[in-house]
């Protein structure tokens, strides 16, 4: 919040009669880097920017992570609190402002294993802001000085803290969220987007990228034989990807630089069969994907 605008005089102080945007209780968070990699401030251009499913599908799907929009799964028992300002007691018995009081955030996502937990510990490690979308799909932000762009609200980085409850006799496992909001951070910056302002995108129902494991399983001069799974499920039991396509693969030849065709793919659960022209032992082979939903890692394999 901020405690002093300096103007010298008021501000006016009255009402719209017809109803305000006012967000409701926060449901899920978007985590945004504040800085992309070219150094340029991650934000909704409320000029230029057309709203709509494709474009927020394309921050979630962002192949650049600097520039990615990283949803939370929903948020229960949320408090986001203004914190109390520093006070100076004077000898006269009054009080003065020092600094003004940090808002916090927290937040539990029920029924989530360990596995969520090392996902977010990363962004203890860069400067991020957040986005909230309330219980109603409004988007919520901070507005720009000149108004025209709609940016996530920063966080202390330092502050963030996410845990693992386990579960007990009364209640279930989560994951929960606490952090402090930027000294930065001014509420009277706040803006809402309306969902209806949103072109039909229903950001409720967001979700994070899944990262891909791929394991090559062996490398022959016609077969690249490799399983796709998550990070979640049983150590003996993870939980496989969503089907893969031949054309979400790509084959690349780093020793004779070029694109390997690739002829045909089939799949046993996750264990996947890429078969190909043949190629030469020795050479490296780099395999890719691309698919909505997920972040799969370029891999290279080295044909025996």
């Amino acid at each position: 919040m901020s405690v002093c605008v300096c103007t010298g005089v008021g501000q006016n102080t009255g009402i719209p009669s017809s109803r305000q945007a006012i967000a409701a209780v926060t449901k899920k968070l978007i985590l945004v880097p504040l800085l992309d990699s070219d150094g340029n401030r991650n934000g909704i251009d409320l000029v230029n920017d057309t709203l709509d499913q494709s474009y927020f599908d394309a921050l979630f799907n962002q192949a650049d992570a600097t520039k990615r929009w990283f949803p939370t799964p929903d948020f229960d028992n949320v408090e986001d609190v203004p914190g109390d300002p520093l006070t100076q007691g004077l000898n006269s018995g009054a009080n003065v402002i020092a600094t003004k009081g940090i808002r916090t955030y927290t937040g539990l996502m029920l029924n989530n294993s360990p596995v969520l937990l090392g996902k977010f510990e990363a962004f203890g490690c860069f400067k991020f802001g957040v986005y909230a979308v309330d219980i109603c799909g409004n988007l919520v932000g901070d507005i720009s000085s000149d108004g025209n762009f709609l940016y996530p609200t920063p966080v202390n980085e330092k502050s963030f803290y996410p845990r693992y409850d386990k579960a007990s006799d009364t209640t279930v496992a989560d994951v929960r969220i606490d952090f402090e909001y930027s000294h930065l951070a001014l509420d009277k910056n706040i803006r809402m987007i309306k969902a209806s302002e949103l072109g039909g995108a229903d950001l409720l129902l967001a979700i994070g990228l899944l990262d891909v494991n791929v394991e090559v399983i062996s490398c022959s001069t016609t077969a690249l034989v490799v399983d796709l799974t998550t990070d979640f499920g049983s150590l003996l039991s993870p939980i496989a990807t969503a089907l893969w396509l031949l054309a979400e693969f790509t084959l690349y030849n780093n020793t004779t630089p070029g694109a390997v065709t690739i002829t045909g793919v089939t799949n046993v659960g996750y264990r996947y069969t890429l078969s190909y022209a043949a190629q030469t032992v020795a050479d490296e082979l780099t395999l890719s994907g691309s698919k909505s939903g997920y972040d799969f890692p370029d891999t290279d394999a080295t044909v025996a």
